[in-house]
């Protein structure tokens, strides 16, 4: 397993000959166009969902029409014969999204270089109590492992009920990276419910 973050930028994208007038829908993946919604709201043109944003730009392209345009990375304009019509639209210029490679252990090359894990990814639910969070993050402090992000998000069926997702930054001190946070979310169990390591892996920088 490992990760890479990259910078989330979007650009609206047609056939030749299209213009900001000509343009009636507009076609990507719900998450593309709710984070362009402050340019794509100053403009009358319906909104429809594709399953990515590289379908939405495929769709138009094959449509061959004035009247589309598809909210993607510009990457897509090369790939799929299109015309970059605004570059940069998105609302939020320093967005990042982490991506993670999984593969199964069994196919790894006996040959390959196993590099040491620096980062580790979790998930854990808390108690229904007082300070429930405040002792699951104590857990992190006392055992010296580093939160460099921690999310949450509410979990479907269970109202006011989150998942918190992190990560943590593993030292290069540690000998064992897997089994020390394996102990670390061993007690991290003993303060929250629900607790899983997503994985443990070297981040690419």
């Amino acid at each position: 397993m490992g990760a890479i973050t990259l910078r989330i930028e979007h650009s609206l994208l047609a056939v030749k000959g299209a213009t900001l007038e000509t343009i009636k829908n507009v076609y990507s993946h719900p998450q593309g166009l709710a984070q362009c919604s402050n340019f794509l709201k100053s403009h009358e043109w319906n909104q429809i969902d594709t399953v990515s944003t590289a379908s939405g730009a495929k769709f138009v392209a094959e449509k061959a029409s004035t009247e589309n345009a598809a909210v993607a990375n510009a990457r897509n304009a090369d790939i799929y014969g299109l015309e970059i019509l605004h570059q940069g639209i998105e609302n939020n210029p320093n967005n990042y999204t982490r991506f993670v490679i999984i593969a199964a252990n069994h196919l790894e090359s006996k040959n390959a270089k196993i590099e040491k894990p620096n980062m580790a990814t979790f998930m854990f639910s808390t108690k229904n109590e007082a300070g429930a969070l405040y002792n699951a993050l104590g857990v992190f402090k006392n055992a010296g492992l580093s939160l460099n992000r921690l999310e949450s998000r509410p979990i479907a069926g269970k109202p006011w009920q989150y998942w918190f997702y992190g990560d943590a930054q593993i030292s290069d001190k540690i000998e064992n990276p897997k089994n020390y946070v394996e102990n670390v979310m061993d007690e991290l169990k003993k303060v929250a419910t629900d607790v899983r390591i997503l994985g443990i892996y070297k981040e690419e920088k």
